[in-house]
């Protein structure tokens, strides 16, 4: 790498994204197949404020997390539904693929855990017999006993 090259790579840029600050350097912002390289390469056109501030019309709100996978690869996921939804989009507008990816496969897995937690299974148990063997047996114990009566 030249001297030239590496001391652009190494210059900070400041960025507004949608009213929150950030600095980060050109060589962060040319990391990967992203929008952002697109922009800081010089194949989009760039809009920055009288102060030099680069303006990105987005939500500041998930963009550290955007720009932390960039350097990265890897970021902490949200575990709520909601945020990871919001995250998802932002992925998808910079065209970040690996945190697309791997907020689609943690919304997978959230979606697969609802479903599972919202199955409802009714066993109906005649004998108390059964009905003892079933709450000796059972892990996670989710039914009620509606009525209970020998009849003798």
């Amino acid at each position: 790498m030249t001297e030239d090259l590496a001391d652009r790579m190494n210059c900070y840029v400041k960025l507004n994204v949608g009213g929150t600050l950030f600095y980060t350097t050109i060589g962060t912002l040319l990391r990967g197949n992203t929008m952002l390289n697109a922009m800081f390469s010089g194949r989009m056109e760039v809009k920055t404020d009288n102060e030099g501030w680069v303006l990105i019309d987005r939500s500041g709100k998930h963009f550290g997390t955007v720009l932390n996978y960039i350097r990265d690869d890897s970021v902490p996921l949200p575990e709520n539904k909601r945020e990871l939804e919001e995250l998802l989009a932002e992925a998808r507008y910079f065209c970040v693929e690996g945190l697309r990816q791997m907020c689609e496969d943690a919304l997978s897995r959230l979606a697969l855990n609802e479903d599972t937690y919202n199955r409802s299974t009714i066993i109906i148990v005649k004998c108390p017999n059964a009905a003892k063997s079933l709450l000796q047996t059972t892990r996670k114990v989710r039914f009620s006993v509606l009525s209970y009566h020998l009849d003798q």
